[in-house]
């Protein structure tokens, strides 16, 4: 914001900050693909003035206004295909008594090549000490 006066950029700062009593929510379009709105929820947490003048009357004076908000928002990673797991090894212990492994469990798509859950496999078990 730029105003001609310090006074002009006062008045706009007093016009701006009933909105935010303590915040204020916008609604807005956050994806595309899926199409999802979420209210956001903006609120002001600090407002700071800064005056770099310091001179002569001829230099010009720049004030700076600050407004420091916290914005609610939801996050939302990239969207992939999930992968199919196509190999479970899960070894069976007694950890406590400090045993050897009791048992190994393994289970293999076959073929193992299989990309889709909606193609044809079918999954190999078996168990081994």
């Amino acid at each position: 914001m730029i105003a001609r006066t310090h006074d002009d950029s006062l008045q706009i700062i007093e016009q701006i900050l009933p909105y935010f009593a303590p915040g204020l929510t916008v609604e807005m379009e956050v994806l595309d693909d899926p199409y999802i709105k979420s209210d956001i929820s903006f609120c002001l947490q600090n407002v700071s003035i800064q005056d770099s003048w310091d001179g002569d009357f001829n230099t010009p004076r720049f004030v700076t206004h600050s407004l420091t908000f916290d914005a609610k928002v939801y996050l939302y990673g990239p969207v992939e295909i999930p992968r199919i797991i196509k190999r479970v090894v899960a070894t069976l212990s007694n950890n406590e008594a400090m045993t050897p492994d009791l048992a190994k469990y393994n289970a293999e798509l076959n073929p193992f090549t299989v990309e889709l859950s909606s193609d044809n496999y079918s999954i190999d078990e078996y168990w081994s000490n």
